[in-house]
C-alpha cells in the first residue's frame, strides 16, 4: 500500500503557504513552499512514478520541471515570473505527453480541447490588455495549458476508470490556479488570489501522480 504521508506534509505546507501570504511573512513563504514542492516530488517517488512505465517517468520530468518553476516563483520579478512560465510550459508538454502515452481518444481530445480553447480564449480577452511585453509568452503558455487539459480529456475518454478521471479534474484545477496566478501577477494582485490558485496547484499536482499511479493502462 502506498504511502501518503509525503501528500499530507505537502497539504499541511500548503496551508502555512496561504498563511504566509496573508500575512506577508517572507521566511515562511519560502520554506513552507519549497517543503510543499518537495513533498509531491516525494510522493512521486513513493509511489515509484519514475519506475512505472513510460506516461510516470514523462509525468515525473513534469513535476520535477513544476518544482523549478515553483522555486523561480519565489521571487516577485518579472524575470522571475518568465523563468517559472518556462518551467512550467515544459511541465505541461511533459504532463500532456504523459496523457498521450496513456492512451487518448481522439474525439475526447477534440471536444475537451474545444472548451479549453473557449475558457483560454476568454481568459485572453481579459488578460491582454495587462500582460504588456510579456503578450508572446503568456499567450503561449495559454496555448500549451490548453492541449494538456484537452489531452487529459482524450485520456478519460479513452478508457473513462478512477485514474484518469482525477488526471482530467487535475488538469482542470491547474488551469484554474494559473488563472489564479494571472490575476495576482496582472490584473489585481494580492493574497486572495493566492488562497484560491495555491491549494488547486498543489491538489492537481498530488492529483496527476495519483492518477497515473491508478490509471489503466
Amino acid at each position: 500500500m502506498m504511502s501518503a504521508a509525503p501528500a499530507v506534509v505537502c497539504l499541511v505546507a500548503t496551508g502555512a503557504l496561504v498563511f504566509a501570504e496573508h500575512r506577508e511573512h517572507t521566511l515562511l513563504r519560502i520554506a513552507s513552499k519549497l517543503m510543499a514542492s518537495g513533498a509531491f516530488l516525494a510522493q512521486a517517488w513513493v509511489c515509484e512514478l519514475p519506475w512505472a512505465g513510460p506516461p510516470g517517468l514523462v509525468l515525473s520530468i513534469g513535476l520535477l520541471a513544476s518544482a523549478v518553476g515553483d522555486f523561480a516563483l519565489l521571487g516577485r520579478s518579472e524575470r522571475r515570473f518568465l523563468l517559472g512560465l518556462g518551467a512550467f510550459l515544459w511541465a505541461h508538454f511533459a504532463y500532456g505527453g504523459a496523457f498521450w502515452l496513456l492512451g487518448v481518444d481522439l474525439m475526447s481530445t477534440a471536444m475537451t480541447g474545444v472548451v479549453a480553447a473557449l475558457v483560454g480564449g476568454l481568459a485572453w480577452r481579459w488578460l491582454a490588455p495587462h500582460v504588456g511585453s510579456m503578450r508572446l509568452p503568456v499567450l503561449g503558455y495559454m496555448v500549451a495549458i490548453c492541449a494538456m487539459v484537452a489531452l487529459a480529456g482524450g485520456a478519460l475518454g479513452a478508457q473513462p476508470d478512477t485514474g484518469r478521471g482525477i488526471l482530467f479534474g487535475s488538469a482542470w484545477a491547474f488551469l484554474i490556479s494559473d488563472l489564479c496566478v494571472a490575476r495576482d501577477q496582472f490584473v489585481a494582485p494580492g493574497p486572495k488570489n493566492r488562497t484560491v490558485g495555491l491549494p488547486l496547484y498543489f491538489l492537481s499536482q498530488l492529483g496527476f501522480i495519483w492518477g497515473v499511479a491508478c490509471a489503466s493502462p
